[in-house]
This record gives structure tokens, C-alpha cells and sequence, in this order.
């Protein structure tokens, strides 16, 4: 990657970023990214504006990049956290399950007890 450095940085804006999205897989790991639309109108759960479905809404992109890239990228404590957070809200199994389908939280649900009552697991 060095040696590609000085041929690229001698390159326009537009000219770099055509030869970066070119570069070879060899030269780099790739990085599960996701970008969040704040101008978004807020439909459904879909609310970039709200500080907890706006993160939540990065979150789902972030993991769906990386299932794309071939990697497994999981939340165990950020998925804890919404969830106790939600069912401290007084929200019903139904509207967190809907949120968090089972496979996302297997590895939650195994980790922290409180969860086996809250899903009714055994």
C-alpha cells in the first residue's frame, strides 16, 4: 500500500476516490460502514432524529454492512442495553421482540438471566 500512496496523493478528488474504490482487496481489511440520514422522515420504528431509534437505526446498518462483507458483527451490550431500556419504558415482549428478533439476541439472552424472564425463555 506505501508504494501506492505517492501515485494516489498526486490525484484530484474525484481521480483518488475512483482509484481507492479500485484498490485490490489484498491491500485492505474492509470495514463494515453505514451512514444515517437525519433529514430521513421518521416512518415506523425509522426515526434518525430520536436518540434511541436513531442509534438503533445505525445499528441495523452497521451489522447488515457487515453480514454483506461476509463478517459477523454482534452488540451484545449495546443490545442489552436497549432492551432493558425498553422494557423499563414499560414496553410489552411483543414490541421488543418485534425490534430484536431472537436471532440477533441468542447471544444476549444467553449472557444476562434477566433477559430468560423478560422473553419468557426457559
Amino acid at each position: 500500500m506505501s508504494a501506492i500512496w505517492p501515485q494516489l496523493k498526486a490525484k484530484s478528488n474525484h481521480e483518488f476516490a475512483t482509484a481507492i474504490e479500485k484498490i485490490k482487496l489484498e491491500y485492505y481489511i474492509p470495514i463494515p460502514a453505514a451512514k444515517l440520514d437525519f433529514g430521513q422522515q421518521p416512518t415506523g420504528e425509522d426515526k434518525p432524529q430520536d436518540r434511541f431509534f436513531g442509534l438503533l437505526m445505525l445499528r441495523r446498518k452497521l451489522a447488515t454492512a457487515a453480514f454483506e462483507l461476509g463478517c459477523k458483527r454482534k452488540f451484545p451490550r449495546y443490545d442489552f442495553a436497549c432492551v432493558w431500556y425498553l422494557h423499563q419504558q414499560g414496553k410489552s415482549r411483543e414490541y421488543i421482540k418485534k425490534l430484536f428478533p431472537f436471532e440477533e439476541m441468542e447471544c444476549v439472552v444467553h449472557c444476562w438471566m434477566p433477559l430468560h424472564r423478560l422473553f419468557g425463555l426457559t
